[in-house]
């Protein structure tokens, strides 16, 4: 099955019935792909054309979608495309996004400004700043446990991928020593276990508890 869009990014919800994509004229589409050999577009946003959509992300729940702009996060109700937050706060370009297991807070990375900045995606209003500890590094990726109670973080140098207790920021676990380049991917599997995915071209299973892969 294909659909005919100008899309230059992609992002399934999280039931697999619909598909997000965004062109370089910062257009968002929503389209309905359960219906069997067809492709519904529900919904034609255009968004913002100051900045380019870089990334859209569904919370978990399915009722939003989050765009990745160059420094600027905006919120999509998934159902009428209507905005519902802008979210400011990075003061270089976003370099990762993601959303808490719960759908209620949404983090963005500020990239080489060493930031990390979680929002109440419901107020709109920012919660928490983080400031990795790591001089001259880029944030490269983002990712929560599935209790919200860590937040995995991806940088360039060194490489490793601390576990941020989101309550005090700082690592409860540093997971490293198995990559031999930047880490841009990670995923929770569960509470106990991530996965982290390198420019190396290797994927590591890790234990978020003890640190140690295998």
């Amino acid at each position: 099955r294909s659909i005919a869009a100008p899309g230059t990014t992609v992002s399934w919800s999280a039931d697999g019935q619909r598909l997000a994509t965004a062109d370089a004229e910062a257009d968002v589409r929503v389209w309905d792909v359960s219906a069997a050999g067809r492709s519904l577009l529900l919904a034609t946003i255009p968004v913002y054309k100051a900045e380019r959509i870089h990334a859209e992300r569904w919370s978990p729940d399915g009722k939003q979608v989050a765009l990745q702009g160059e420094r600027t996060v905006w919120l999509l109700s998934a159902a009428t495309g209507r905005l519902t937050q802008t979210l400011h706060g990075p003061a270089q370009e976003i370099t990762a996004l993601a959303w808490s297991a719960d759908s209620r807070r949404i983090a963005a990375a500020g990239g080489w400004d060493r930031q990390v900045y979680v929002w109440d995606a419901g107020a709109g209003k920012p919660t928490k700043t983080y400031t990795s500890p790591y001089p001259d590094c880029e944030i490269t990726a983002l990712a929560w446990s599935p209790d919200g109670r860590l937040l995995a973080v991806g940088v360039d140098r060194p490489i490793e991928v601390p576990l941020w207790d989101v309550d005090n920021g700082k690592a409860a676990v540093v997971l490293k020593g198995q990559h031999v380049a930047a880490v841009n991917a990670l995923l929770w599997i569960d509470a106990k276990t991530v996965v982290t995915g390198s420019s190396d071209n290797n994927g590591v299973f890790w234990n978020a508890e003890t640190g140690k892969a295998g």
